[in-house]
C-alpha cells in the first residue's frame, strides 16, 4: 500500500500532486548559475499561496516542479503565478538576463503538466533526482 501526502483545506482534504515543467524562452541555458535564487523565489510563492511545492529540480534550460494544488485552484493559475513572480524577480536582480532576453519574459509560453495520482513523496523525490541528475535538498 502506498501512502500519499494529504494537505487539508477549509472544507476538503486533497492529494492533488501535479508535475509541472516550465522552460526558458528559446530553451536558453541560463538557469544553472541562478538555481539557488530561482528556488528561493519559488519558495516565496509557496509561502504566499495555498499551493505547496513538494519538489524542485532546476536544469540549465527548464525547471521541474511537483506542486500540491488545492481543489479551488487550477494548474493554470499556479503555473502563471510561479512563472510571473520568478521572472520579474530574477530580471530585476540580474540585469544581464533582461538584456539577454531583450526585455521579454524569462519563460516560454505555456508549460507541461501531468497529474501524479497516488505517488509517494519518496517516489517524487527519486523521479526529480533522475530528471536532473543531482541530489536535491529535502523540501518535503
Amino acid at each position: 500500500m502506498k501512502i500519499t501526502f494529504f494537505r487539508a483545506a477549509d472544507r476538503a482534504t486533497y492529494a492533488n500532486n501535479v508535475h509541472v515543467v516550465i522552460t526558458t524562452r528559446g530553451r536558453r541555458k541560463i538557469l544553472d548559475p541562478l538555481a539557488e535564487a530561482l528556488i528561493e523565489h519559488f519558495r516565496e510563492v509557496d509561502n504566499y499561496g495555498l499551493d505547496k511545492i513538494r519538489g524542485i529540480a532546476v536544469a540549465d534550460d527548464h525547471v521541474h516542479l511537483v506542486v500540491a494544488i488545492p481543489p479551488n485552484r487550477s494548474i493554470t493559475q499556479v503555473a502563471h503565478r510561479l512563472k510571473s513572480y520568478s521572472s520579474s524577480r530574477l530580471q530585476r536582480e540580474n540585469p544581464n538576463i533582461a538584456i539577454l532576453l531583450a526585455g521579454r519574459g524569462l519563460w516560454q509560453r505555456g508549460y507541461t503538466c501531468r497529474n501524479l495520482g497516488s505517488i509517494t513523496i519518496g517516489d517524487l523525490k527519486t523521479y526529480l533526482q533522475n530528471q536532473v541528475g543531482y541530489d536535491l535538498p529535502d523540501y518535503a
